[in-house]
Parts: structure tokens; sequence; C-alpha cells
């Protein structure tokens, strides 16, 4: 980088000190006590405002803004302290005399001082539009820093060979989709975590963007084109160095809409949202940000959201702020109408809380009203869970999603008949990773009654948790413990990584609703009707918590036995064994065990296998199936218990 050398800086100062006082006799002469005034400097510098290393906006050998104007201003600060004023130049010019009064500061010999242009303060990176002439306006900073030699009679010399630096490399990112320009609207990059918004005045496919310096990190854009977004990551770990200029371009890949693809990945007409997302390959996805099923087959979903007021239940849902979901889509705007009216929450920040596999999940972000995430792996070579999520500007979790990284597609189900009323049931549990061959040997997600989120699993045979990471492949914990009596189902959808017991109700959360799971229960009786699923149901789309009903016949109300149980693995449900009940293929329901209430630590792996339903029990229970050994049972206990679900059709 060219070096700027600086000439005897000289200080013209004048040094206030207070009337010096030897002795106190009286309190008027305690009152005379003044504290010195703070000195004034008058500096005088020559500087060079850039040269072909120091500045990144050096363009194809066109420089932009590489000479100084006599409007421009340079600040100084000492540590964390900037001077009152500023240095001007007093002629255009890449060279130039700069001279100003500086104030609010003491400067001392061998004290560093920082030099920045053209503000003082924080840097901050928003609003930018995308183009070289708005980055040298409103985002070219560079500082310089010195150190002072000498202060003598207000003169101050400072070291020589003071370096000005562009505190931001500037990239020029070329957007294509394939071969072709792709112009977008908004561009945003995702660095270490770190997110920068780009948003041009009009479609472009040449897109600058000033960037603070990093070494070694994966780049993730994401840019929107009218109703779509495309998605591009870094095949490899980049650095880019402040005062540099960076060409890149960026072959974009479009964004699956999870929302409009069925569980096996085949496209779909119409949108249907859910609170799960199965995912089969690598690749670039987003999904709506959509309370749970409150879309369903491109209509607005009112049932998912509306219940029966009664006594224990529930006709408004609440959502993290503790209002009622009144409307499908988070974000979108309150004046809108059926499928597009939303809650008009704004929302700052996508995040992933965990996964269960390194690599799963590396990158999210948000682009208008979708989450956007980069699945790193397919299901065939890495199957997985993770948990992503969206913030507000306080960093309160708003909603989150569990994804589903797998090679099931729930194209078999099994039908079971009971009461009138035909189940078709998935082959797995939710979350279900098989782990040995033949299928039995595996884990799944853990769920509380009445709760949209998954609970991290944890390993075949053990009581023990799985190891979770986050984004960059760190182990973080991905479990908390609360014991709490005032925790409400706000408090349940801003903490989903938070396993809650509430004493007073054996619940997570201080109410004793029937209708969590099903906005039609009112009561404890079993019902044989279908699931009226709502927006706090973990399965995907078109599929449900199934109503006790099911249950209460596999368990046959108190006990029913049979005759296959594979040790350390589960047990099968022959229809063999309950003639006529089953049509199709036999079903395995693995010892999972589940997570205790009073601690959520995992109990029981390998020698129990449970499974909730929709229905509750007497106020501070839910119900479901529970089996050990060649046992069934329809069985009751407190929600506050992590049990596995097992999905059934939506009808």
């Amino acid at each position: 980088m060219k070096t700027m050398k600086k000439q005897m800086m000289t200080l013209a100062a004048v040094l206030m000190a207070g009337a010096a006082v030897t002795s106190c006799s009286s309190d008027n002469e305690m009152d005379s006590l003044k504290a010195p005034a703070a000195k004034t400097y008058t500096m005088t510098v020559s500087a060079t405002k850039g040269g072909d290393e120091t500045r990144a906006l050096n363009l194809d050998g066109n420089k932009l803004n590489t000479t100084w104007a006599t409007t421009e201003h340079v600040y100084v600060k000492k540590g964390e302290t900037w001077a009152d004023g500023s240095l001007q130049p007093k002629e255009a010019g890449a060279t130039a005399t700069l001279t100003g009064t500086l104030s609010g500061v003491t400067i001392g010999a061998s004290d560093e001082i920082t030099l920045q242009f053209p503000k003082s303060g924080d840097i901050t990176y928003a609003g930018q539009k995308g183009t070289l002439a708005d980055i040298a306006a409103n985002f070219d900073w560079a500082t310089a820093t010195a150190t002072v030699a000498s202060v003598e009679d207000g003169k101050i010399t400072v070291a020589d060979n003071v370096t000005f630096v562009n505190q931001q490399a500037v990239v020029k990112f070329t957007l294509k989709n394939g071969d072709n320009a792709l112009s977008a609207t908004k561009l945003v990059v995702a660095v270490g975590g770190t997110e920068y918004e780009v948003n041009p005045v009009s479609a472009t496919s040449e897109i600058y963007v000033a960037i603070p310096g990093f070494s070694d990190q994966t780049v993730t854009l994401t840019a929107t084109v009218g109703e779509d977004t495309y998605t591009y990551t870094t095949s490899s770990a980049k650095s880019f160095t402040n005062g540099k200029y960076y060409r890149v371009t960026a072959k974009m890949e479009k964004a699956t809409d999870l929302s409009m693809v069925d569980n096996a990945g085949n496209a779909r007409s119409t949108m249907s949202t859910a609170n799960c997302y199965m995912v089969h390959t690598a690749g670039y996805y987003k999904l709506p940000l959509v309370y749970g099923n409150a879309i369903k087959n491109g209509a607005d979903n009112t049932a998912a959201y509306t219940g029966v007021l009664g006594t224990n239940t529930t006709a408004t849902f609440p959502n993290h702020a503790d209002n009622a979901i009144n409307a499908p889509w988070i974000t979108k705007s309150t004046t809108g109408t059926g499928v597009n009216k939303g809650m008009g929450i704004t929302v700052a920040s996508a995040e992933l809380l965990w996964q269960d596999a390194q690599g799963l999940i590396t990158a999210v972000g948000i682009s208008g009203d979708y989450l956007t995430l980069t699945v790193g792996k397919n299901a065939t070579a890495q199957q997985g869970n993770a948990v992503v999520a969206v913030k507000d500007g306080s960093g309160n979790i708003v909603w989150s999603w569990h994804i589903w990284v797998t090679t099931e597609t729930f194209a078999s189900l099994t039908t079971v008949i009971t009461g009138g009323h035909a189940y078709s049931v998935t082959p797995v549990n939710l979350g279900w990773v098989p782990t040995g061959s033949g299928g039995k040997q595996g884990y799944n997600t853990y769920y509380q009654w009445g709760r949209k989120d998954a609970f991290i699993p944890g390993t075949w045979n053990a009581n023990t948790n799985h190891t979770v990471y986050n984004i960059n492949n760190a182990t973080v914990t991905g479990l908390n413990y609360e014991s709490s009596t005032t925790a409400t189902i706000a408090d349940n959808i801003k903490n989903p990584t938070t396993h809650y017991n509430i004493s007073s109700t054996n619940g997570p959360c201080n109410t004793k609703y029937y209708n969590m799971w099903d906005a039609q229960q009112t009561g404890t009786g079993n019902i044989a009707t279908a699931t009226k699923k709502t927006v706090y149901d973990p399965c995907p789309a078109g599929f449900c918590v199934p109503t006790g009903n099911l249950y209460c016949f596999m368990g046959n109300y108190n006990n029913r036995s049979m005759t296959t149980w594979d040790t350390n693995m589960g047990a099968t449900w022959d229809n063999t064994v309950v003639e006529n009940s089953i049509i199709g293929t036999a079903l395995f329901f693995p010892a999972s065990g589940c997570r205790n209430p009073g601690s959520g630590s995992l109990s029981s792996v390998g020698g129990y296998g449970f499974c909730w339903s929709a229905s509750p029990g007497g106020g501070i229970y839910g119900r479901g199936l529970y089996i050990y050994l060649v046992s069934w049972y329809w069985y009751g206990d407190h929600r506050a218990y992590g049990f596995p679900v097992r999905a059934v059709a939506e009808e």
C-alpha cells in the first residue's frame, strides 16, 4: 500500500490551566477551585487521499473519488474518544493540506491517534444501493493510525509514514442464471453470520457491495427477483482484504419453495404450509413465513387458528407476542385479505438453532416474506434434523420450523380401521433417522404435548443426547430446561429449545387447553373423527397428530398383548394378531423412550416406546400409546413429557 508521508504536525495549542491554589482558608476559597479547561489544538497535516492499493475503489484503472474536496472532513480520535471538530482540505487534489481545530481530548507523547474519513463513529453498511457512486458517497471509509512522538509548547510531532487504509473491500457481484444475466431488486450477502443487504434503485445484474474484510469464510448470496428467490454459496471459504477490489460471478440457483412441493419433493400447484418440512436433496430452499398450516391448498386455513371457546379450550391461538393469530402470514400487511393477509410483524434475522449432523444446513437468511436455507447434504448420504427460526429486531424468536432431511416420503401408508374410522399411518416417527440395517435401529425427535417444536433426539439404545451443531458446525447445547409456573404459550414459541416443566399443570405452559393440536377437542372423551389440525401441529403438510381413537384401539383401552418385540429396538403392530385391522405393511414402533418432564433428560431409550395423540387427558394430561415389551397401552401422562409423534394423513 502507498503510504502518506506526514510533515511535522504543528499543533498551535493554548493550554488553559485552572487557577492554582496553594491553600484554602474558607469555603469561598474552596469555591474558586476550577478544573483545567479542555485543551484545544490546531492541526495541520499533508495527506494523500488514495492510491492504487490503498483505495478499494480502483476499477479497471479508473479511480473513483481519489481526490480531496474542500467540503470533506477527517475526524480524529484517541482510544474510543472522538475529538470535537474535524480537519478539512485547504485545496482540492489527490494530496492536500488538512487543517482544523480539535478539542475534547488530551494528546500526549507516545499516544496513538486515529484519523478517519469521512465520518466518525461506528461504520455501518445498511442502505447500500449497489453502485460505486453510492459506495464512494456513503460507505467509503478509510482510517490511519499515528503515534505521537512528542508534545512541546503546543506542537505535536507525529511519527512519519502514516498509512490510510480503506476499512472495507468492494466486491462487484455479477449475477447469472445459467449463462444469462439475472437482474435482482435485492441482494443479501451473508458472511460469517452477518448479513449485508443491498437494495438497487432498479433491477440489475451487476451489484457493488462494500463489505468489511474477512478471512476463511463461506459467502452466501440471496437475490430477490420478482416473487422468486435465487441463492448462491461459494464452493470454498474465501478471504477479502480491506482496501481491495474483487469481482465475483455468481451462478445463482432458484430456491425451491418447500410449501409448493409435496413430502416427496414433487411440485404441486398450490401452497400448503407446515411446521415441519421434509427435504431429500442438497440445494437451495425457502419456506414462507406463515404460522404452521395456516395456508392449506392455496387458501387461508382459518380452521387452523380458530378453536372452540369453552372450559379448558381456546377459540384463539396466540403467537410469540401473546396476540391472537388472526391471519396466515407472520410478516405480510394486516390490510391484506384472505391468503395474503398477515400480522404485520417485522423479522430482522434468521438463525439455525441446532442440527444433528454437521453441514446439514449451511446457510439461512431472509428474503422478503420467506426464510431461505441451503441444505448441504443429500438424504441418501446423510439424514438428520434441524430447527431454524426467525427473530425480530430485539432478538426474540417469532416462529421456528423443523427441517427433516430424510429419504422417507410418506408415500407408503398403513391403514388402521377402528371405531368406524380409517387412519392412514406413516411408517416412521417424525424426525426418524435410521442408523442400522433393517430400519429398526435409529432415533427420532421428541415433542411436549401441544407444542410444535421438535426437541433434539438421543442416540440409539442409550439415554444420551445426540450431539448437535450450529451453522459453523461447532458443537452447541441444544436443549435447555426450565421449571416454571408462569410460562405461557408465547414463552413456548419464543423458546423452542427450552423444555418446560410447569409444576401447577404438569404441562409446558400455564394453560390446560384441550385443543392445542386438535381444534375441535372440547373434552377428554375419545372421539372417532379426523384431527382438525392447528397451527401448533408439528407434522408436515398433509399430515397431523392422530386423534386418540387410534391408540385407544391399538392399546385396547388398557392392555393389548402383541407377540413381536425386537430387543432394544421396539415392537411391531402385526395384522396377523389383530385380524382385518390393517391393510398393508405392519407398523414398527421404535423403543425411543422419552424426555422426562422434571429435567428434560432422556429415559427408557431401548426399553419403552411412546407416541402422543392429539387427545388430552384429564386437564393436566395428554393421551397416547405406550409400549413395553409385548404389552400395548392406551396411556395418559403429564404433558411436559417429551414423547415421539407418529403422523397420520390429514383428512
